[in-house]
């Protein structure tokens, strides 16, 4: 679970968009 919320933060990061 640690996992897919640190892949979402990375992922929200390299896109800088608010896709959520």
């Amino acid at each position: 679970m640690f996992a897919f919320v640190l892949f979402l933060i990375i992922f929200c990061i390299t896109n800088q968009k608010p896709s959520w």
